[in-house]
């Protein structure tokens, strides 16, 4: 059996206050138990936060895009309906017949869509016609059937803020 010449308590003192002040422990200081536990835990808070906002908001933002595309073609397809035909089909009048076929194209669209049919609540789609200015609206509760839950986060709040209404609209004159 060897000995090694240098052993743990033949180092001086100074040897062990630059091993301290450089930050080598070589038994584990009492005073900073935990305190790793503490910063992951802050950091983790925050990183979450972060990811978290950054998914719930994209839902919202594509579901208000897709919103918009379903009002832009509903308000396409009204205008293509032709008012010097006397036969407007299924509808009495022209302004009956724009305002049908724009409403069914926009809620054809919003129920083709994968983003809108996995929205638990339900669409609320208004046409009007005013003159020769074609409206095209769609409302969704977002408060009443949340794409995404909410989380509330110490320090920063309820994660996402987002309005009650989502809405999309488009006004078209012809």
């Amino acid at each position: 059996m060897t000995v090694n010449p240098v052993s743990r308590r033949s180092r001086s003192a100074s040897w062990w206050r630059k091993r301290r002040i450089m930050g080598v422990q070589m038994g584990g200081n009492r005073r900073q138990r935990g305190a790793a536990a503490i910063e992951f835990a802050l950091v983790f808070l925050l990183f979450f936060t972060v990811f978290y906002a950054i998914v719930s908001y994209t839902f919202p933002m594509l579901l208000v895009q897709q919103m918009n595309m379903a009002v832009a073609e509903g308000a396409r397809v009204g205008l293509r309906v032709d008012p010097s035909r006397t036969d407007f089909g299924q509808y009495d009048t022209y302004p009956d017949a724009v305002i049908g076929h724009s409403k069914q194209a926009t809620n054809d669209l919003l129920s083709e869509s994968v983003l809108t049919a996995l929205a638990p609540g339900d669409f609320d789609v208004e046409v009007t016609l005013t003159g020769d200015v074609l409206s095209v609206r769609v409302a969704y509760d977002y408060q009443a059937a949340p794409f995404v839950v909410p989380l509330v986060f110490p320090g920063i709040g309820a994660v996402p803020q987002l309005p009650e209404t989502l809405e999309a609209s488009t006004r078209i004159e012809f």
